[in-house]
């Protein structure tokens, strides 16, 4: 429970004033500025008026006598003056549970002025609202307003698979599933595998005849 030392200015109740933000935004619970958080404890919503259970406090603010509502929703806040209280105050709530906190007074409201179908036509209003503010639904496109490049690339890659456009469908059956031609052999590298990733150098053969020199001529010759 918070109360005000000044004197706000707040509008009449009643459901007229209830509007799309405040039946579908939850902002983070912090008490105004200029509020002093008095108590805290239980809050319960009648046909005839708002009770508050605290550790230290019981107030009630009822409607025969409720002047002033306004709905804080950046502080998920309720303000209330009542004629036989002289200060200002009200209700800091939860952010779960502001939203239908603000939904119950408003109907307690309507229902203590016998006003339920008012009610109900001011929340058919609402969801009017709601409803025009969704965005309309995409329209649909053919393939021949796709972008140029995107037409470009699936054209050649319907080309390459089908054939070009007019072909016959004997000629365009046959390219469509012909397969692509075969890798060429990669060249056989000079270093030998061993069958797990590396690869050792061969060692020249021990069959090579090294060169001998001739002494049984005059002159030596190298063969």
């Amino acid at each position: 429970m918070i109360e005000l030392r000044h004197q706000p200015v707040l509008p009449p109740p009643g459901h007229a004033h209830l509007s799309l933000p405040e039946l579908t935004w939850a902002a983070g619970q912090a008490p105004l500025a200029q509020a002093n958080v008095s108590d805290i404890g239980a809050v319960f919503v009648t046909n005839q008026r708002v009770v508050f259970h605290g550790s230290r406090h019981n107030r009630e603010w009822a409607f025969a006598k409720l002047i002033g509502l306004a709905h804080d929703i950046s502080a998920s806040s309720t303000l209330m003056r009542v004629t036989n209280r002289r200060y200002v105050s009200g209700l800091t709530l939860e952010p779960g549970t502001s939203v239908g906190f603000r939904f119950n007074l408003a109907l307690g409201l309507a229902e203590a002025a016998g006003d339920r179908a008012g009610f109900v036509a001011h929340l058919e209003r609402l969801l009017a609202q709601h409803q025009s503010l969704l965005p309309s639904p995409p329209a649909l496109v053919s393939p021949a307003q796709a972008p140029h490049a995107a037409r470009v690339a699936l054209g050649a890659l319907r080309t390459a698979y089908f054939g070009p456009p007019g072909a016959s469908p004997r000629r365009r059956t046959i390219q469509g599933l012909a397969t692509p031609p075969e890798r060429r052999s990669p060249r056989r590298s000079p270093l030998r595998g061993n069958g797990r990733g590396r690869h050792r150098r061969l060692r020249p053969s021990r069959s090579v005849t090294r060169p001998r020199i001739r002494t049984d001529t005059p002159s030596a010759t190298v063969i």
